[in-house]
């Protein structure tokens, strides 16, 4: 899968779970966002176990990702300047 698809992928999926969050549940946004972050995690590890192709795919994706360099050079600006508003 592309980069390009699985960050639409991503983002498609918290809008969704913002969406449903906001209308249904009524949680503070990052509770809720997290909340159902945990449940396709959960899912995730769960149908890992009955589907094997899954378990493999989800440690190659994790493996593949240099996460301080993610962190330093991807997202330390954007938390920064969240945290600052």
């Amino acid at each position: 899968m592309p980069v390009f698809s699985l960050l639409s992928a991503i983002i498609a999926v918290v809008a969704l779970s913002a969406y449903a969050n906001h209308n249904l549940v009524r949680l503070p946004d990052s509770i809720g966002i997290t909340v159902v972050s945990l449940l396709l995690s959960v899912g995730a590890v769960t149908v890992g176990e009955f589907v094997p192709q899954v378990a493999a795919w989800g440690e190659r994706l994790v493996h593949g990702v240099n996460f301080p360099a993610l962190v330093f050079h991807g997202l330390l600006g954007l938390l920064l300047f969240a945290g600052s508003l």
